[in-house]
Formats: structure tokens, sequence, C-alpha cells
């Protein structure tokens, strides 16, 4: 199951970063980041040589141990509360797109997002690109990753037929807001 959850969040990333990440193997959770968006790849660099171990003690080491912070491209699973706020932000949203408040639904986004998008344009995009947003789909949570101070959550929405997004949320001054929405998969209209 943990193996699962490891490579769909490597897809995931991947997918979202644009490059494939053909080279990575299933169990890897770390990745060079220069690697991982050059166009040409670079030769792997050989793990370091072991070093001399610590005599062993009675008492278990923990076996969570965080990875470095300075790590370049550490994924890992969210926690339960940064899964719980990324629900609330991303059904906060939508709840009021089903209202019409495109103003409180853009209040939602990342601040980088709303220097760059103007409400003229947000309202724009969501009713040509994004209309099944305001028809109250029903709103599934799937697979959820961060890294650093950016969350990687896949959602599934469903009105006639289901709507796959990723979603990328940015952790910043004003709390986790809604950075990107990339429509990843569309089924076949439901029947009645």
């Amino acid at each position: 199951m943990k193996q699962a959850v490891v490579s769909a969040a490597i897809f995931l990333v991947c997918a979202l970063m644009g490059t494939g990440c053909s080279e990575l193997g299933a169990s890897k959770t770390e990745i060079n980041a220069e690697q991982s968006i050059s166009e040409s790849p670079t030769e792997p660099t050989d793990s370091p040589e072991p070093t001399d171990s610590p005599e062993p003690t009675d008492s278990p080491e923990p076996t969570d141990s965080p990875e470095p912070t300075d790590s370049p491209m550490v994924v890992e699973t969210c926690s339960a509360r940064t899964y719980s706020e990324a629900e609330e932000v991303i059904s906060g949203q939508i709840m009021e797109f089903n209202l019409g408040r495109f103003k409180k639904a853009r209040a939602y986004a990342s601040i980088q997002f709303r220097q760059a998008v103007t409400l003229k344009d947000f309202r724009t995009i969501i009713k040509e690109d994004y209309s099944f947003l305001l028809e109250s789909p029903k709103i599934s949570f799937k697979t959820c990753i961060e890294r650093q101070n950016v969350v990687y959550i896949q959602v599934a929405l469903t009105v006639q037929k289901v709507t796959v997004l990723d979603y990328r949320l940015i952790r910043d001054e004003d709390g986790l807001g809604i950075d990107a929405a990339l429509i990843t998969a569309r089924s076949v209209e439901l029947e009645a």
C-alpha cells in the first residue's frame, strides 16, 4: 500500500511539473531537482559511501525520521492537518462558485495567482474552461502530497461526468491558497 502511495505521489509531482520523470524508479521519493527540470538527462550520481554505524543498542531507532530539509525534492504524503486544510480551501472555493460569488472564490487563490489574474479574467477562465465547477459537483479528494510549501492534491468532481483535477496549492502569508488546477481526466456522461 505504501509503495502505491509513493508511486502515485511521484507520478503526480512529475505530471504537475511537466517532466514525466521517466528515469525514476517506483520506490524513489527523492529526486535531484536539476535532473528533473533539465531537457537532457544527466548521469545519476553515486550514492555516498556508507559510514561506520554506531554499535547497536537495545532501544529501537525511530523509523519515521524526516528527511533533511536541505534536500531539493523531498516528496511526502500530506499530513492529516494539511489534507484537511486543502479540502477546506478547495471545497470553500467550489461553494462560492456554486453561489456565483467569483470575488469570494478568487479569495481562495494564492497571493501569486491573485496578482497575476484579474477578477474579470478569473471569471472568464472558470466560465469557459471549468464550467462544471459552477454546477455543484460532488467532490472526492484523492492523493495528496506536499513538498516544502507546496501541496498537490488530486480531486474528482462529478456532475454528469467525472472530471479529475490536479490542484497545486501554495502556503504563503495568507495561508494555503490555490495556485493552479489542471484537468487531467474526463469520463463519459453518466447514465441517468
